[in-house]
């Protein structure tokens, strides 16, 4: 009788071990499903963001289309006409002549000369 009195207390704390064990193993469970849940909503959120990163991206694209063709029909225009009010445009705002040769593809004489047409007649506000 001592030896199955002895075997239920072995079987007994044995259960109670594996019952612990049990309740670990169902908290860990509930840590690993909250993290997944936290997971799935920063996941949505960054496809959320993608989405309209996207739509951005082709607006930008679709605007950059039409200022193009713009650009290349104001070019055909007049092609030298354009430079020479971008820069007197330019020359209004303060540009210098280095500013001038790079962004309106003058040479330095005609950097030069507008500049100095400009301090001789400046604007009238």
């Amino acid at each position: 009788m001592a030896i199955a009195s002895l075997a239920g207390l072995v079987a007994l704390a044995a259960s109670i071990g594996l019952l612990r064990q049990v309740r670990q193993l169902r908290a860990a469970l509930r840590e690993q499903e909250a993290g997944l849940l936290s997971l799935r909503g920063a996941l949505s959120a960054l496809h959320a963001q993608a989405q309209q990163a996207e739509e951005e991206r082709e607006q930008l694209q679709r605007q950059l289309r039409r200022l193009t063709e713009q650009q290349e029909r104001m070019a055909l225009q007049a092609p030298e006409e354009g430079a020479y009010n971008h820069a007197l445009r330019m020359l209004q705002q303060g540009a210098g002549r280095e500013e001038l040769m790079e962004q309106c593809g003058l040479s330095r004489g005609e950097a030069d000369l507008l500049l100095a047409m400009h301090r001789r007649n400046p604007p009238a506000n």
